[in-house]
């Protein structure tokens, strides 16, 4: 069994499955100020559709297709049926549905970059070649080392501008929802949930970076060890 397929099957199942269940529970028993105490058609059987979410992303994520079609197909396998619920009648009668859309954008592209991250592969074959020199070399992987820790730094950055701004909005937004505390402490407990679940979801994508970041941190090494075994295959400057 593969499991970095299966792991990625199951965030989408978990992460599918808590949005379609947080919205019914939350729906069905909240007063809304608008839209009052909300039952959706079949209830919490939608929520069975995990399973079919899970099975066939895991399928998609054994195939022998490019890294990134396999991001891509994953972020649909986990959309793709959030959208449908939301234009039927499963989510109505408001649409689009702002917590389910919101939060099933944030999971699945966090999913699918952390596939996208996974399944690619960094090459070390030129070091391998004897024509390029080791100066070259090592000036390859400072740049790659570079991106890498940029990405990691660029990425914790914007998570956190996220959770920030998302923080903000719900603690805006919940009040207005509804005047019952009980009801307001009900919506304060989900969305501690769904952040807890993003946050688990977000470290699996720094967990992959990180990863990356290692290899090259290793590549780096190697290459700083050969220019200090062989100094003579180090050109000279002009005026030496």
């Amino acid at each position: 069994m593969n499991l970095s397929a299966l792991r990625t099957a199951l965030c989408n199942g978990l992460g599918f499955g808590f949005v379609v269940a947080a919205a019914i529970y939350v729906d069905s028993n909240i007063h809304h100020v608008v839209f009052g105490i909300r039952e959706y058609p079949f209830g919490y059987k939608t929520v069975f559709l995990s399973i079919i979410v899970t099975i066939v992303t895991y399928f998609i994520n054994i195939l022998n297709i490019n890294y990134y079609r396999k991001a891509i197909c994953t972020f649909f396998c986990f959309m793709l049926p959030i959208v449908f619920l939301l234009l039927t009648i499963f989510l109505r009668p408001v649409f689009p549905h702002p917590s389910v859309l919101g939060v099933s954008l944030v999971y699945s592209t966090i999913i699918a970059l952390t596939v996208l991250i996974n399944k690619y592969k960094i090459s070390d074959d030129f070091l391998h070649f004897k024509t390029i020199s080791e100066i070259i070399k090592l000036e390859k992987v400072k740049i790659e080392y570079d991106f890498w820790f940029k990405l990691f730094v660029t990425s914790l950055s914007g998570f956190s501008l996220w959770a920030l701004y998302y923080s903000y909005y719900f603690s805006q937004r919940y009040l207005s929802i509804t005047n019952i505390k009980i009801e307001q402490i009900l919506l304060e407990s989900v969305f501690n949930m769904a952040f807890v679940l993003s946050l688990i979801l977000f470290s699996l994508l720094c967990l992959e970076i990180v990863k990356k970041i290692f290899i090259i941190k290793n590549m780096l090494l190697r290459v700083t060890k050969s220019i200090s075994d062989h100094p003579e295959n180090i050109p000279a400057r002009p005026g030496w």
